[in-house]
């Protein structure tokens, strides 16, 4: 099926130390003692921000994916309903006029395997373009799979700010949900925000080339590539542009582990970090600073990082063999 959000921020997903295991125990209640992390946690913390942004996107694509192959924010919102079965009979269609209309679709199978449900609706349509105004649509998924290596359970909100065909804003709310990637599993109650986006070609097929994705809420991940982690961002910004090749991480990270607390403060350079045609960094230079300790993170070209703490050595990075995040000494 379709994906209608090809959004590609790669930012350090494909770096070689995304293969370092990361497993904390415990949850992030609020008793947590908050501690400073050391040189290698703010490494790994870098690579669980960057496996935020890669499983999330990757979940964006899996809900939008089902919707339908025209899409909830194609130039044709008729077409999406008809594709999603419409006024056939699987799920039943208002509003074809000009001003406010809905959908309401009963559970379908998906491409590969589960079922999705949705709720559509939107202020206005213009009947000439038949671009919506003020559409969200609430997805209700169950095992739902597109594709065979993707799935996701629980509720999806997604919201367009402006015309559905140019979009100023899209917000997906995930709440309950649980996304299935090829690495693991991504779970939670959070927020992703998209502004400032740029599109290939046509706007109205919401091929996303560069855009602010913004995480805000708890997640939860587990799998081969960034072990067992339970985190809160709190506008944790990712900028990214395919076209010129560069990016840039900024916000807050807290990973929670053994009943510890390691809240760090992400900072690009304003030069940002530059991107190859694959999205692995190359180049760049980031501020990571934990309970008052800052910490210089600098990206190479061989896709290894080099981590320096104030007035300390620096820790160099490079596809390390498997370590516990927990276990780490902070400070």
């Amino acid at each position: 099926m379709k994906r209608i959000l090809h959004i590609t921020p790669r930012l350090l997903a494909t770096l070689p130390l995304l293969g370092l295991a990361m497993a904390c125990g415990g949850g992030g209640g609020g008793g947590d003692t908050t501690v400073a992390a050391s040189s290698t946690q703010v490494g790994q913390a870098v690579l669980v921000a960057s496996a935020a942004i890669d499983g999330a996107t990757a979940a964006t694509d899996t809900a939008a994916g089902v919707v339908g192959t025209s899409s909830v924010a194609s130039a044709s919102v008729g077409a999406a309903a008809m594709d999603m079965g419409g006024v056939m009979g699987a799920g039943h269609f208002t509003g074809m006029g000009p001003g406010k209309g809905s959908l309401d679709l009963e559970p379908v199978t998906c491409g590969e395997s589960g079922t999705v449900g949705a709720h559509m609706q939107w202020s206005g349509l213009d009947t000439a373009t038949l671009c919506a105004d003020g559409l969200t649509a609430n997805l209700d998924l169950s095992q739902c799979a597109p594709t065979a290596d993707q799935s996701m359970t629980g509720m999806m909100r997604m919201d367009f700010a402006g015309n559905s065909c140019d979009p100023t804003t899209i917000t997906m709310d995930f709440s309950g949900a649980t996304v299935t990637i090829p690495d693991g599993t991504l779970s939670g109650n959070f927020t992703m925000a998209m502004t400032g986006m740029m599109f290939v070609g046509d706007p109205t097929a919401l091929d996303i080339s560069g855009a602010t994705v913004t995480f805000d809420g708890p997640m939860h991940m587990a799998g081969s590539g960034f072990g067992t982690i339970d985190m809160d961002m709190d506008h944790l910004a990712f900028h990214y542009d395919d076209a010129a090749h560069t990016g840039d991480l900024n916000g807050t990270l807290t990973v929670h582990c053994n009943g510890e607390a390691f809240p760090m403060t992400m900072a690009t350079d304003a030069d940002g970090l530059s991107l190859d045609a694959d999205g692995n960094v190359v180049a760049g230079h980031m501020t990571v600073t934990s309970q008052g300790t800052t910490h210089q993170v600098t990206f190479n070209a061989d896709g290894s990082i080099d981590v320096t703490p104030a007035a300390g050595e620096p820790v160099h990075l490079a596809a390390p063999a498997a370590g516990d995040f927990c276990a780490l000494t902070a400070g």
